[in-house]
């Protein structure tokens, strides 16, 4: 009898694993079932081809359309079957029908005020990019709004799905200055430069045309991540902002990576400067400026703030500085909160100044408030504008600049018919009749040719590690590039791109045709920079050099790849116009960059710059 009940006791456990196992295997085959039907109806979504409409506002949802149907692809892709994963995608299929039928009825989508996702079409990789806007419930599109800009934060985690969520206390505080919002995707963890940087302002512009921004009251604000973000493009572009709000973030790379200035290779100590606030000081000194930074911040230490607040308090009349007592590194609720930083919203103003201090590293950044540098002169080194009033006349100084616009209709009233006298000598216009537009070189680093269209291009190499580039851009700009073989170009792709060539000249004539030009030359056993020899084996070498074939410029990489040991986010970061380097990663790179036999730039004439 014991036994009895023993092997009834025993069947009964049995009975209910068994049970279990079935409806594992029953709830696992139903989740690949509805996978199946979700991948179904993503390719019949994708077969029908609609091309990209004129009208701007069926545009704006074709961009959005294509967006959902690049988020269902990587979340297929990327993410583990489960229910929460089986919705998501469910409601981005959703939306993707909703707007396809609005495309093929053309019937642009109704305005929906608080918080919407939207996308814009970016050329350079060909892809949509997606932000995420706030717009007041009592939302007029007769009436001027102030834009909040808000920059995210980092995360290891962060893609095209697991990133757009306003932070705590924005929206009830644009609500306070009746503002509308955006958050700019900015290609992931980019530290908003480079193709970061360059999709703050091309979200800037899209916001300013979708809707009534108000284009003197935009406020730039971020934090962490997005507080670095704050201070490098506010930096960059002083004349489109009426003032910026730090939170946790930090300015200034050699203080951040303990690095004395003037210690790094000189190529990589010009791209640093190029990027970072630090290096912009009298660009901000006309900016109205408010940090804030909490006292026990373990991932940004305070140190970070107080630093920013030595280098650009003194000369800044408009620099306001706020520690929070015992704040962690998230005070951007409380700071959001606070009733005198809605006030100082609700009053500051973009205004151009009478005089003023300028520098600019690169010639993207060429706009100094109402002066244009149309060429700069010197190789490597910062241009500067030094602009003073005095009895009744404008004088003006410079160094490295060659020609300089005067737009007088941007002059602040007061002076707009002042007399203007040089300081020393370069040409200045007061209209856009240039003689000599541009630079006197061409040292942009590799990472500048991403800012323009461009293709990726498998000029002889192995598949799987042409793949590997297209992912490692993948992972950094959480897009897929265009790309093509070699033997596929035509040459409206050459003429059309920037074009990046990955192969050896022995298995490419369009890398031999390059290499031709350029002065570095690569032979069966050496690569020969200038007058210098190096090993071809075991080494690689990337230049970027100006295109045989159209007004673009054209990219090289050969031999060993580049970045092994680099993060995702800063893979091209330390790419100068010209890199021969080794397979080691160098130990004094912050980014895990390879180590360099030898790195610079070129000028107009091809020549190096070391």
């Amino acid at each position: 009898m014991w036994k009895t009940r023993k092997y009834i006791k025993n069947l009964f456990k049995f009975g209910i694993i068994i049970a279990c196992l079935c409806a594992i295997s029953s709830g696992a085959f139903a989740q690949k079932l509805e996978v199946d039907n979700i991948v179904l109806s993503l390719k019949n979504l994708e077969a029908k081809q609609i091309a990209r409409p004129a009208d701007y506002d069926l545009a704006k949802d074709w961009d959005l359309y294509q967006f959902k149907l690049k988020k269902i692809r990587h979340i297929l892709q990327f993410y583990k079957p489960s229910q929460g994963m089986l919705e998501a995608v469910d409601a981005e299929l959703k939306q993707a029908e909703v707007l396809l039928k609005s495309l093929e009825e053309k019937t642009a989508s109704k305005l929906q005020t608080g918080t919407v996702e939207e996308a814009y079409f970016d050329d350079t990789d060909g892809s949509p990019q997606p932000f995420i806007r706030y717009l007041p419930e009592s939302y007029d599109k007769n009436t001027k709004y102030p834009l909040i800009i808000y920059l995210h934060g980092y995360s290891p985690y962060l893609d095209i799905v697991n990133w757009g969520t306003m932070p705590e206390g924005i929206t009830e505080m644009a609500d306070k200055v009746n503002a509308c919002i955006v958050m700019p995707f900015a290609r992931g963890n980019t530290d908003f430069q480079g193709i970061g940087e360059q999709d703050v302002l091309n979200v800037i512009k899209q916001m300013s045309k979708r809707y009534n921004i108000d284009e003197d009251r935009i406020l730039l604000s971020g934090m962490s991540m997005g507080g670095m973000g704050v201070w490098t493009i506010g930096s960059h572009y002083p004349h489109l902002f009426a003032g910026l709000l730090v939170v946790s973030g930090r300015g200034d790379f050699y203080f951040w990576k303990k690095i004395k200035p003037g210690s790094l290779p000189a190529y990589q100590q010009w791209l640093t400067d190029r990027e970072f606030a630090a290096s912009h000081l009298p660009n901000l000194r006309q900016l109205p400026v408010w940090v804030f930074h909490g006292t026990d911040d373990t991932l940004i230490p305070v140190e970070e703030a107080r630093h920013m607040k030595d280098l650009l308090g003194p000369g800044n009349p408009l620099f306001k500085y706020q520690e929070i007592a015992g704040g962690d590194h998230w005070i951007h609720e409380k700071v959001f909160s606070k009733a005198e930083v809605i006030d100082w919203i609700k009053n500051i103003r973009r205004k151009n100044p009478e005089s003023f201090e300028y520098v600019a590293y690169a010639q993207a950044y060429r706009l100094a408030f109402w002066l244009d540098i149309t060429h700069f002169e010197e190789n490597c080194q910062p241009t500067k504008i030094q602009v003073e009033v005095k009895d009744d006349k404008v004088l003006i100084k410079t160094s490295g600049v060659g020609e300089l616009v005067l737009e007088r209709s941007r002059m602040p009233e007061r002076i707009r018919k002042f007399p203007v006298v040089k300081g020393n000598d370069f040409i200045l216009d007061e209209s856009y009749n240039i003689k000599n537009s541009g630079t006197s070189y061409n040292w942009g680093p590799v990472k500048d040719d991403f800012l323009k269209p461009f293709m990726f291009v498998n000029a002889g190499m192995k598949d799987s590690e042409f793949r590997q580039r297209i992912l490692e851009w993948y992972m950094f700009a959480k897009s897929l590039p265009r790309f093509k073989n070699e033997k596929d170009l035509t040459e409206q792709d050459k003429k059309s791109f920037n074009l990046f060539l990955y192969g050896e000249p022995e298995s490419s004539p369009l890398i031999e045709e390059v290499l031709k030009q350029a002065r570095i030359r690569i032979t069966k056993d050496e690569i020969l920079v200038g007058d210098n020899k190096f090993p071809r084996e075991g080494n690689g070498v990337y230049l970027k050099y100006n295109s045989p074939w159209g007004p673009n410029s054209v990219v090289v990489q050969c031999g060993i790849p580049w970045g092994k040991s680099c993060s995702d986010n800063h893979r091209y970061d330390f790419l100068p116009g010209y890199i021969v380097y080794t397979g080691e990663a160098d130990p004094n790179d912050p980014f895990g960059g390879n180590k360099a036999l030898m790195g610079g730039f070129f000028d107009k004439n091809g020549k190096l710059i070391p």
